[in-house]
């Protein structure tokens, strides 16, 4: 029997392999199936994604399944087996990535940035984004390891770096402090969350959104389409201002110096007015108040919200301009001068 099967082994691969493909044809369309019903993934995005790793995993799978019932004392069944072991465990960990793609693509799917309170769906993925970039690294690892495991010389090589690894460890991980840190830093970040993935932050002076999270720094877009690359150390360590950090709603200031001759009732009118024919004010705050003094005049500070900070960024902005316009037509004396007396004949 064995002879047999011997003379014929390339027969009985090439149909064991077909029949992998069969199984795995049959297999994948009724996941794809599933997850297209449960999540409402489209079938091509699917395809893309998933088809080509699920089938090589069925096929290598029952070609070393073959090779495991199947023993033959040649050196080339030997070598044959143990590529084909690699091969495995490299597709399932292509496999493994790929559904780690498609949770990412569903949960992103589910999560709206556009609402105007989003507060739980940043949470979600700022959590999600931090936990899957630690698994790639931990699935990375763990595969290298097995390949390596797999192949008694490596093996070998591997315990007796092991036994003189003392001091190598303590350096390595002298130097790795930083990095060490960070990573540490990134678990608090995403559990206790001082910061979230499209957070308005102002760091170092600047003001932007938190675009993306790695596992040792944040990129914060700022306003001017700069990005700003900051370690993760950093928002446990320094103070920031985070604007959204319980909700997206803002006060913003608009301050006016102007000549004591100038009347504050006109100033609040029209500041009522402006807002109130404004659509990005959210009809919750509008004050006008007469903040500081000094010798050249006083400040008046116009208070106004808006939902996003955005918007109460553009708000503010026509209002002052709205506000100088209506100085301009009805009170141009009013606007700070400097008073100088002079004494003839001294």
């Amino acid at each position: 029997m064995i002879d047999y099967l011997e003379e014929n082994i390339w027969i009985y691969l090439l149909l064991l392999t077909f029949t992998g493909f069969i199984i795995g044809i049959i297999s994948y369309y009724l996941i794809r199936k599933t997850i297209h019903s449960s999540f409402d993934l489209e079938n091509k995005l699917i395809d893309s994604k998933l088809k080509t790793p699920f089938y090589l995993v069925v096929a290598l799978f029952i070609t070393k399944l073959f090779y495991g019932i199947i023993k033959f004392e040649e050196p080339w069944f030997s070598t044959g087996s143990k590529v084909i072991f690699v091969l495995l465990v490299i597709a399932i960990a292509s496999l493994l990535y790929t559904l780690l793609e498609l949770s990412s693509i569903i949960i992103e799917n589910k999560i709206s940035r556009d609402k105007q309170d989003n507060l739980h769906e940043r949470k979600i993925l700022t959590q999600y984004t931090y936990v899957k970039r630690l698994v790639f690294v931990i699935l990375g690892v763990l595969t290298t390891s097995i390949i390596f495991l797999s192949f008694e010389e490596v093996r070998k090589i591997g315990i007796s770096l092991l036994a003189s690894a003392g001091v190598t460890g303590i350096i390595i991980g002298l130097a790795a402090q930083k990095t060490i840190s960070n990573l540490l830093a990134g678990f608090q970040i995403a559990f206790t969350q001082p910061i979230r993935i499209d957070d308005v932050v102002i760091v170092e002076k600047e003001w932007g959104r938190v675009e993306e999270m790695t596992l040792t720094y944040i990129v914060i877009r700022i306003w001017d389409e700069r990005r700003m690359i900051v370690p993760l150390s950093y928002f446990i360590e320094k103070p920031f201002q985070n604007w959204t950090r319980t909700k997206a709603e803002l006060l913003g200031a608009v301050t006016l110096w102007v000549d004591y001759s100038c009347p504050v009732d006109p100033i609040r009118e029209e500041a009522q007015r402006l807002v109130e024919n404004h659509s990005m004010w959210d009809k919750r705050v509008v004050w006008v108040q007469v903040v500081d003094t000094s010798e050249k005049g006083m400040q008046v500070r116009i208070l106004v919200s808006a939902s996003t900070s955005a918007k109460a960024f553009d708000l503010r902005c026509d209002v002052r301009e709205g506000l100088i316009k209506f100085l301009q037509t009805n009170y141009p004396q009013s606007f700070p001068k400097l008073r100088v007396d002079t004494l003839e004949n001294f």
